[in-house]
């Protein structure tokens, strides 16, 4: 059984003698980090947000809302992503997390800050994230990961805290589209403007993925049945075609991550038969 008190006291005991910058997204991980740092360090950490051309529409304000509540000082970078990374290769993670830290970096520096963070947990260290490769060659440092600490004891630190820790975890834009089509902003406004719609119709968790003109939609399997509930079901299908989408579908597996690199092997299967 994870003790999440012990676990919490290493975590603050970690930031001894450091001034660190957070790289937060305000999601589960970035946010224990955050609240450790400043709690080791009052004004000796800070939080830096990243918007980009592939941030999912409301992730700005839900990480400012979430920094005034921990009471961690905050600030919000634009930064502009290589054209690597927006015609989104395989490994467009990489260059979008390159691009990202670095640019917190820089700033940090300017603010005296001497080590970079972020929220990369034990469990991500176990996946294949191109990102994790670019914050080793950043010089960020995973606080969690360092210390053993997973996804499990990520959220029983957040409710010991008592703080909320069953937010639906939302991915970047980018995810939306299929492998090696270019991201380009009006795209990702049509994806921002179709999730927060059906979201608005009390949805916790939904994906609408891109696949040229047409939009498929993943939500919770448990609420696949509501999903096709008449009313709810001609609403999603007119404000998505209002929107500028030809075919709107819904995915029968309902919500899973990696989706679209399914999508684009079995592509590359058809096509070689």
């Amino acid at each position: 059984m994870i003790d999440s008190e012990r676990s919490y006291k290493e975590l603050k005991e970690w930031f001894a003698d450091k001034h660190v910058a957070v790289a937060f997204s305000g999601g589960v991980d970035s946010t224990i980090v955050a609240l450790a740092a400043y709690e080791a360090l009052g004004e000796g950490a800070a939080a830096f947000t990243a918007e980009t051309l592939f941030s999912s529409g409301g992730d700005i304000e839900v990480a400012k809302s979430i920094a005034r509540i921990l009471g961690i000082r905050h600030f919000v970078i634009q930064v502009r992503l290589p054209k690597r990374a927006v015609m989104n290769p395989p490994d467009r993670c990489y260059y979008c997390k390159r691009t990202i830290m670095r640019c917190i970096k820089r700033n940090g520096r300017v603010l005296g800050f001497d080590t970079i963070v972020d929220g990369t947990n034990s469990d991500d260290l176990r996946l294949d994230r191109p990102g994790i490769r670019a914050l080793n060659e950043v010089g960020v440092r995973s606080p969690l990961a360092e210390l053993g600490i997973g996804k499990g004891g990520v959220r029983g630190m957040l409710k010991w805290k008592g703080l909320e820790c069953d937010r639906p975890s939302n991915t970047c834009a980018a995810t939306r589209f299929s492998i090696g089509e270019e991201i380009t902003p009006e795209g990702v406004r049509r994806v921002n403007e179709a999730e927060a719609f059906i979201k608005g119709l009390n949805f916790k968790l939904v994906r609408v993925r891109v696949h040229g003109d047409m939009a498929r939609i993943e939500v919770d399997p448990f609420e696949i049945t509501k999903m096709v509930d008449e009313e709810t079901r001609f609403s999603i299908v007119d404000r998505l075609r209002r929107l500028g989408f030809e075919w709107v579908t819904l995915d029968l597996e309902g919500y899973r991550t990696g989706s679209m690199k399914e999508t684009t092997r079995s592509t590359a299967q058809i096509n070689r038969h």
